[in-house]
């Protein structure tokens, strides 16, 4: 789950990379508590004619989402002082969970959302934008599918960062459990011009040679080889399968996430021989990464966990002339590089 950060517009925006139980149970906490306690008979019926009130969290996620949003919060009566919005993102063919917008249908929380369905190429394009009170900068989200047990109902979502005071775009490519993301790799690379300042990509298992675990204490009698064959078999990933996609798609820096629970993460500040232990597992899954992403000057990886925090540095301004050439390019596409926030609405369109 991903959330974009509340400063960018006045709705909160939250990316759901898949519907499975232990990638959106999550949801039901986080509304309650963002959207705040409803002051009144939690049983009572919605007012008629229900008034349109703006959302303050806005949710975006494969067919599935909205119904198990929407359900949850009948089955346990449970009533937000402010609304949220369910945004479905729907291949060719495909239903979504529940009607969008059917007042009939709608919980008393829940404004009327969006059913996305994604271009003829697979993609997703500009199913959020958002930009910041100063017009400085404007986050673009697109996604796509990536593969998962042989489903391509997992969603990647790229934030794309479009900005007329500097030379270059860059965007976060940030993915959900896959075994084969390079579907992704035409989106990523659409605008030849876009950096790739991040991919969160996932490294669920990793072999531990025995110099850094002679006891086999992460597991035993694996191997290498094994460990990869039984990431892929369960539709996950190992430390060196996304230090590959970081070199395929030119990322400057990799965070690597969803780490099995065979490798516990280690304290900020390890005092005995078992902590010790994990932070060699750490770097060990770091330098995995690392040996195959370095081939092509790749950065360094970072084995993160719960609550930790990468910083992304600014992007430096671009020359004055050049600044002025693109800003004549906005203008003339009728955008204005210093527009107010934005709506935060799904846009519709996606050709």
């Amino acid at each position: 789950m991903v959330r974009l950060p509340s400063s960018l517009a006045k709705a909160i925006s939250v990316l759901t990379t898949r519907d499975a139980a232990d990638h959106t149970m999550g949801i039901i906490t986080l509304l309650r508590n963002a959207l705040g306690i409803f002051r009144g008979d939690s049983h009572a019926p919605p007012v008629t004619p229900r008034p349109v009130r703006q959302p303050k969290i806005q949710i975006y996620g494969p067919a599935g989402i909205r119904q198990l949003v929407r359900t949850t919060f009948k089955l346990t009566h449970t009533r937000s002082a402010d609304q949220y919005c369910v945004h479905e993102l729907l291949f060719p063919g495909e239903e979504a969970s529940a009607p969008a917008d059917d007042v009939e249908c709608l919980h008393p929380s829940e404004e009327a959302g969006t059913d996305i369905h994604c271009a003829p190429d697979g993609f997703w394009r500009k199913i959020a934008f958002q930009a910041t009170s100063s017009g400085r900068c404007d986050v673009i989200v697109d996604a796509g599918p990536i593969e998962h047990r042989g489903d391509r109902r997992i969603f990647q979502a790229q934030l794309n960062e479009s900005t007329p005071y500097t030379l270059y775009p860059r965007s976060i490519v940030i993915l959900g459990d896959t075994s084969n993301p390079t579907a992704l790799i035409p989106l990523v690379k659409e605008n030849p011009t876009t950096r790739v300042s991040l991919l969160v990509h996932e490294a669920t298992d990793a072999y531990i040679p025995p110099h850094v675990d002679p006891h086999q204490s992460t597991g035993k009698n694996r191997t290498a080889q094994s460990v990869t064959q039984k990431a892929i078999e369960k539709g996950h990933s190992t430390p060196a399968m996304a230090g590959i996609f970081a070199r395929q798609i030119g990322a400057e820096m990799l965070a690597l996430n969803h780490i099995g629970a065979r490798f516990p993460a280690p304290p900020a500040f390890p005092r005995s021989g078992r902590d010790k232990f994990r932070r060699e597992c750490m770097a060990e899954i770091e330098t995995q990464a690392n040996r195959v992403w370095m081939l092509d000057g790749g950065g360094t990886a970072t084995a993160v966990s719960d609550f930790d925090q990468i910083v992304i540095a600014p992007i430096p301004p671009v020359p004055n002339e050049a600044f002025e050439s693109q800003e004549e390019e906005y203008f003339a596409e009728g955008v204005s590089p210093t527009a107010g926030p934005s709506s935060g609405h799904a846009v519709r369109e996606h050709n």
